[in-house]
């Protein structure tokens, strides 16, 4: 079975153990490049499942936090995609955006220049009707 295979379906429960397993904040290397195929993959297919919303909280942290550049480009764009095309009510939108704008303020460089690659992902991929 492939993760992009479309037809496969996944329910909740299994969804959230597959999840759960793969913590993107893992601390070894295939753990985390696992961790993030899989919630990549969960992102990407829009699954409507509450264990999504909850391991995007693990993501945040590590758009800043990572000490490799390529989990933080990764974390940034699963946090993106998330952000564009999931159902987010206005409140938990605005959460989302505060958080990152606050963060321009990081104390370390490599963090803020992923905030700033951020911006400028969600900028270019949000629908234009929210820029006006």
């Amino acid at each position: 079975m492939c993760l992009l295979d479309t037809s496969v379906g996944v329910d909740a429960a299994s969804m959230h153990m597959n999840l759960s397993a793969s913590n993107p904040q893992a601390t070894s290397m295939d753990r985390i490049r696992l961790a993030f195929q899989l919630f990549k993959a969960f992102v990407e297919r829009r699954y409507l499942q509450p264990a999504v919303y909850d391991i995007i909280g693990l993501v945040f942290p590590l758009i800043l936090q990572s000490h490799a550049a390529s989990h933080r480009a990764t974390a940034a764009s699963i946090f993106s995609t998330f952000l564009i095309t999931y159902p987010l009510g206005e409140k938990r939108l605005t959460r989302h955006l505060e958080w990152i704008v606050a963060n321009l303020e990081y104390p370390h460089p490599s963090g803020r220049l992923s905030i700033l690659e951020l911006i400028i992902s969600v900028i270019t991929k949000f629908p234009s009707e929210v820029h006006s």
